[in-house]
């Protein structure tokens, strides 16, 4: 089966919103020629994405917010660790035995 290209989507929401108006406004009136422009000019200063991009970049933001609390709970660990102790090393014991 062949891939169809997708339509604009900033094509596709100028017609729409057309369509809308031109149910409410006189016919024959020179409003779509100039409103036309004055749409697709807000519609791509507002830089839209596809709902797949957003998606994607929605997921990856998640696993990095997991990976940032991961970090600050090591990173807390090892703080809370006794500065020269190895960690789950008990203080006082000794670190190497074959050095006394």
């Amino acid at each position: 089966m062949a891939d169809r290209p997708l339509p604009d989507p900033l094509a596709t929401i100028t017609a729409r919103l057309s369509d809308a108006l031109a149910s409410v406004l006189p016919a024959g009136a020179d409003w779509q020629r100039r409103l036309t422009p004055i749409i697709e000019a807000t519609l791509e200063r507002l830089e839209l994405v596809p709902r797949e991009d957003f998606e994607r970049q929605r997921a990856q933001l998640e696993r990095l917010a997991a990976d940032v609390a991961r970090l600050e709970s090591r990173i807390a660990a090892l703080e809370d660790t006794p500065q020269g102790t190895p960690e789950g090393t008990p203080q006082g014991s000794p670190q190497d035995p074959h050095t006394h």
